[in-house]
């Protein structure tokens, strides 16, 4: 699936996508080449590819406009890189969250061009080791906190948010990493790897949950 319009996008509705050979090898491309915001929605899919090759990747050739991505409950699966977005002029701005990313080259990919934050909190990333993450998602991405697993919806993905991981490597979109994981967790633990924690004054806990360090 390519597009170079610029205008906005959705895809959904149970798609399930798998990749042939092209002279592109990616699953959803997203360039901006002429001028306007583009909006692009992806939920409930899954896509299947090849190495080397991208997932979904986003490339914004016009300096003044945005390209806004919103992906949820989606598979992507053996791909060179999970999400890549390229600084090619303009500003990419994705947010990923509850979606599964498994048996990837590298999960995802934010171009040191690029000024924002790329938001992929709480996804599933094949694995939970923080070293395994930190050398698969390059530059500024907020992936913290992550999940332990979910459901192949085949397709799409259902994100398993019994079990949340918090590291303090990596961007950070928002208020406190430690915050953020006790409101997405859901009924029991939130593992807290080793590290240096910027919180808030105070951290309020709402719900049963287990809160566990390293």
């Amino acid at each position: 699936v390519r597009d170079e319009s610029g205008a906005s996008k959705a895809l959904g509705g149970d798609m399930a996508l798998e990749s042939e050979p092209s002279p592109f090898g990616d699953g959803v491309v997203s360039a901006d080449k002429t001028a306007g915001e583009a909006n692009v929605s992806i939920r409930d899919c899954a896509f299947t590819g090849q190495t080397p090759g991208y997932g979904v990747s986003s490339s914004n050739y016009v300096a003044a406009d945005l390209i806004d991505i919103e992906m949820t409950g989606c598979e992507i699966a053996d791909w060179g890189w999970g999400v890549v977005a390229f600084g090619s002029g303009g500003e990419i701005a994705i947010e990923a969250t509850g979606n599964g990313f498994l048996g990837n080259g590298g999960f995802f990919y934010a171009d040191a061009a690029l000024t924002g934050v790329q938001n992929a909190s709480a996804n599933y990333w094949g694995a939970t080791d923080p070293a395994v993450l930190a050398a698969s998602i390059l530059g500024a991405v907020d992936y913290t906190p992550w999940l332990g697993g979910g459901t192949d919806l085949m397709p799409g993905f259902a994100g398993d948010y019994s079990e949340l991981w918090v590291d303090d490597d990596g961007a950070q979109v928002g208020g406190g990493r430690i915050a953020e994981a006790i409101g997405l967790v859901s009924g029991s633990t939130v593992h807290l790897m080793e590290g240096a924690f910027t919180a808030p004054a105070q951290i309020v806990i709402d719900r049963d949950m287990n809160l566990e360090g390293a």
